[in-house]
């Protein structure tokens, strides 16, 4: 897909969703329905589920209830809808003595991206000249930005986010709101658990989903 080409029509349609982690209760009859073109924030206090969350609509958790995605005009049996998603956790995944090209060129060929991207990408997270310096050699701030750049190597509809602003300064927080922009302009679907105000353009569609502990 064209980078900026328009998504397939999305709807996600979440019923009654109940999660345990362990034997504790962590969610409990949560309901949401969005689709193409929004930004969902997650927002709560800690242990309030927020990344329980996101995990169960990965795909990663054992649930009850209903998580339904869609995409308009899918083939399915070819491309499983998880192949769709992108989720970026709170943990950073980058090898530390591999160089921030080589990590970023390993997440391109993990999620289907393309290699042709990386440099755009590293330059668009402002740490294109530390493209041959070992990953563990840069700041958190800086790991934040490298692992956040396989954003930019993927055409992926639909966007998970943990905690995407941790460790990053102001000029970050303006770069994830202009990322989170641009996808859901292009028909993109965000969530996005959040501590911190992620605040996009104007013109964008945003739903606030807040949770409290159970």
């Amino acid at each position: 897909m064209n980078p900026s080409a328009k998504f397939p029509q999305i709807t996600l349609n979440i019923k009654g969703l109940q999660c345990k982690r362990g034997e504790r209760t962590v969610l409990a009859g949560l309901d949401l329905f969005a689709g193409s073109g929004t930004f969902v924030a997650i927002r709560g206090p800690n242990g309030a589920g927020k990344s329980t969350f996101l995990m169960a609509v990965a795909g990663l958790l054992p649930f009850s209830g209903e998580v339904s995605i869609a995409l308009a005009d899918w083939d399915y049996d070819e491309h499983p809808l998880h192949e769709q998603m992108l989720f970026v956790t709170h943990l950073n995944a980058i090898k530390p003595e591999l160089t921030v090209r080589e990590n970023l060129g390993f997440w391109a060929d993990m999620v289907d991206g393309s290699r042709d991207r990386i440099g755009d990408a590293l330059n668009a997270a402002g740490i294109g000249q530390l493209a041959d310096v070992p990953a563990g050699a840069m700041s958190k701030g800086q790991q934040r930005r490298c692992s956040l750049a396989r954003l930019l190597i993927a055409d992926k509809p639909i966007w998970l986010l943990d905690e995407p602003t941790s460790a990053l300064d102001k000029s970050g927080d303006k770069w994830i709101a202009g990322l989170i922009s641009d996808q859901v302009r292009r028909g993109g679907l965000v969530l996005a658990a959040t501590h911190r105000p992620i605040v996009p353009d104007d013109d964008i569609n945003i739903f606030n989903l807040d949770l409290e502990p159970v």
